[in-house]
């Protein structure tokens, strides 16, 4: 079996670079399509290209919700598949999924062909948490934080900064159907990208130390994995379950501003197609900076409080966009506010990395699809602030149309308020600066952390061929705990 010090790499490795890298293809060929896609909705719907409508919005938050209520449904098994069949298959069909509704795009005429193409796209859609699973496999717990930093940071914002700005671009001047033309040609790129590169799946179905036997039938795996399966598996893992909790109202955030910032900049600052790729870029760009600093530098567990306080004070100020009708004091409210979230963002990589640090790497498909899944899920229940924007665009008024942006104030607040919960208060509000937690353990934090999967496999050697026997190892558990830091006393 081969040994987990040994298939160890460091965040900035050439392997994990090619996983960041193959995210940056996939971001850049979808956001490509994102103002193309809502220009040629609003092309079919109201004849006019992005010109932003009553009728328009429903049909875009309704086709939001068609994608992500499939993903609810569909990417636990997708992810979870990656646990037997490897990572880089499921990615591979992803992109052949990608690539199918896009052409169904370019033929849409009417609101129904823009629902389909949500429909087949979401079928399977797990390239971000497969990758994240990849990461894992790779790294040993200390360094996964930094690297969902890195992979957000670098394939988000450079897929957001060469996508949506060249997209609008493209859109604006030659039509929504040429912009869909290119992201094609990069899918397809990234499509022969994956089935070139020479990363090793280290849980595919003929790797050696594979832990978890293989479901006898399809029948048995759909069972295993059935969308609420995910519910024990909550509570699964060797730290707090709370970090779970957690997790829920930040994606309740997360997805409330991307389902629902383009059509509000359309509708408060009436900014171009161009206009409104250069701001969402300008995010992805932010992110690239700001997620892998931040984790670099500090402790996961107070980072994710003191983001979620900047990102408070940002919905906040982003909510007062629209009640003003000077343009002067709305790009200032409007890019302030922006830089906030880019900055609160990186909650979401903390919190990730707190949660896969509770369970063994060959759960880690399964799990990181139960986190895509909690995402969907939120775009789901976010459907209706949707609608509330779509009515405010109805009525023009939009001096309330900043309500939405509170939603995303409660939200942060649950989180906040599950983290103080499941942990002690000094343990959530301090700051611990990593280097400062590397000398007080001595510098073998690396070696307990590598550990964690060799406790595993042993537990499996003892208690039998159960992937969950590992929680019942006491050695194992306070191992975790210790790794987690959710009971131990700050530093």
């Amino acid at each position: 079996m081969m040994d987990v010090n040994e298939r160890r790499r460091t965040a900035f490795g050439w392997e994990c670079i090619c996983i960041y890298l193959n995210l940056t293809l996939y971001i850049t060929a979808i956001a490509f399509t994102v103002v193309p896609a809502v220009a040629k909705a609003e092309l079919v719907i109201s004849a006019k290209s992005f010109e932003v409508t009553s009728e328009s919005a429903y049909v875009i938050a309704t086709a939001t919700l068609i994608h992500s209520g499939t993903k609810v449904l569909l990417t636990k098994y997708g992810a979870a598949l990656s646990d037997y069949t490897g990572r880089k298959p499921m990615i591979c069909v992803t992109i052949l999924f990608y690539i199918i509704s896009r052409l169904i795009l370019l033929t849409a005429t009417t609101k129904a062909s823009f629902y389909l193409v949500a429909l087949i796209w979401g079928l399977c859609d797990v390239t971000f948490p497969v990758s994240q699973a990849w990461l894992c496999d790779l790294l040993a717990l200390d360094s996964r934080g930094q690297a969902f930093g890195l992979l957000i940071g670098i394939g988000f914002g450079i897929g957001f900064s060469i996508g949506l700005p060249m997209g609008a671009f493209i859109s604006q001047e030659y039509g929504p159907d040429t912009a869909i033309w290119v992201s094609l040609i990069i899918a397809v790129i990234y499509f022969v990208y994956m089935l070139l590169l020479p990363i090793p799946d280290l849980l595919g179905v003929k790797s050696p130390d594979k832990q978890r036997s293989v479901p006898a039938s399809g029948k048995a795996f759909l069972k295993e994995h059935h969308p609420l399966s995910f519910l024990p598996i909550l509570h699964k893992g060797a730290g707090s379950v709370f970090d779970w909790y957690s997790y829920i109202p930040l994606q309740l955030c997360a997805r409330n501003l991307q389902s629902n910032l383009l059509l509000y900049l359309q509708a408060t600052v009436q900014v171009t197609q161009l206009q409104a790729g250069v701001i969402l870029m300008l995010l992805g760009v932010g992110v690239a900076i700001f997620a892998p600093v931040l984790l670099r530098t500090f402790l996961e567990r107070g980072l994710f409080t003191w983001c979620i306080i900047i990102e408070i004070v940002a919905y906040i100020l982003l909510s007062l966009v629209g009640a003003f009708s000077t343009h002067g004091v709305q790009t200032a409210l409007l890019y302030i506010s922006l830089t906030l979230i880019v900055i609160g963002s990186v909650a979401g990589s903390a919190l990730t990395a707190l949660i896969t640090a509770q369970y063994s790497s060959d759960m880690l498909g399964e799990v990181l699809g139960i986190s895509s899944q909690i995402q969907e899920s939120a775009t789901v229940l976010v459907y209706p602030a949707g609608l509330l924007l779509a009515y405010t665009i109805e009525k023009n008024s939009f001096d309330y149309s900043g309500i939405i942006w509170w939603f995303s104030v409660i939200f942060l607040s649950a989180s906040a308020a599950f983290q103080i919960q499941g942990n002690s208060f000094n343990e959530v509000m301090y700051l611990v600066w990593r280097t400062e937690s590397s000398k007080t353990d001595g510098g073998d934090n690396n070696n307990r952390n590598n550990d964690r999967d060799g406790l595993s496999a042993s537990s499996n050697s003892t208690h039998g061929s159960n992937p969950d026997n590992y929680v019942e190892n006491p050695l194992s558990d306070s191992i975790s705990l210790s790794i987690t830091s959710s009971r131990n006393p700050p530093i």
